[in-house]
């Protein structure tokens, strides 16, 4: 196995009693039936380790960055314990592995979000886990969808279906609202785009909710206003060259204009705060225009 690889755990909680503990409803415990807009045609393939709660290494060598999913905000991973080859694990970033009895040879199903690797080599994937025949325990489970549940991971939209993306933003809303995991940690708290001192957080990854006032277009930027003093208020810019592909994932600046929504990302100080965003998954739409 690749040096840094997590060893897995061999002696493990039972699904049973981690539903009991935690109170979930049994689909949200499984996230199962994965949307097919998540991936259709996916690729057999067995698991060698973790080299962290969101990179999977196959037994083929290749590391799968599970899609579309992440830590949130970097104050959130307090190390609480250290894996095989000095991985830090937070205490809400365990799991997966533990719960599910995630072995070395476990049978998976790959499908791929991106056909381009990250910068370190990894696939970015969704990955499903048919049903383990050798104990029956374990349903058929979306790996990326299961970790949301449990608020062991926020959405962290990539180049990935929206539609996809939206199944991962309502298992994140319960979570999210029952205070599960990583949303016990106040860095990940949903900040307004209301309030004045909303500047005050900028300069690392966040949430924002709000309502968009008004949208303007220059030749090279759309801006979504969410207040009446654009340059006070907060604001949210698509690149131009970006627009096409907003608007093909339902997501044209221009049609949210009195829609409440949820954008994440990196939050700057510019004429108050503001944030770029450059994948349509990036804006939520919570409700309909006022």
């Amino acid at each position: 196995m690749a040096a840094g690889v997590v060893a897995l755990a061999l002696s493990l909680v039972s699904l049973d009693a981690t539903r009991a503990a935690s109170g979930l409803a049994e689909s949200e415990i499984a996230a199962s039936g994965m949307p097919e807009v998540c991936g259709r045609d996916g690729e057999a393939a067995r698991l060698a380790g973790f080299e962290d709660p969101y990179v999977l290494r196959l037994a083929d060598g290749r590391a799968v960055r599970l899609a579309d999913i992440g830590p949130g905000a970097p104050a959130s991973r307090a190390p609480v314990a250290t894996g095989a080859g000095g991985n830090e694990l937070g205490a809400d970033e365990r799991g997966a592995a533990a719960v599910l009895d995630l072995r070395p040879g476990r049978a998976l199903m790959l499908f791929p979000a991106s056909k381009t690797p990250d910068r370190w080599g990894r696939m970015p994937a969704h990955v499903r886990l048919p049903p383990d025949g050798a104990d029956g325990d374990h349903a058929d489970v979306w790996l990326s969808g299961w970790m949301v549940a449990r608020g062991q991971a926020l959405v962290v939209p990539g180049e990935g279906a929206v539609g996809c993306i939206d199944a991962l933003y309502a298992l994140e809303s319960s979570a999210r609202e029952a205070g599960r995991g990583l949303w016990r940690h106040p860095e990940n708290r949903v900040l307004s785009a209301g309030d004045p001192a909303l500047a005050k957080a900028a300069g690392g990854w966040r949430i924002v909710a709000g309502r968009v006032v008004s949208v303007g277009e220059t030749k090279s930027t759309h801006y979504l206003n969410f207040g009446r003093d654009w340059s006070t208020d907060f604001t949210v810019t698509v690149r131009a060259s970006d627009v096409q592909r907003f608007a093909a994932a339902g997501r044209h600046p221009v049609g949210l204009k009195g829609h409440l929504v949820r954008v994440r990302g990196w939050l700057r100080e510019w004429n108050g705060a503001a944030m770029d965003v450059r994948r349509p998954g990036e804006i939520e739409v919570v409700d309909g225009r006022e």
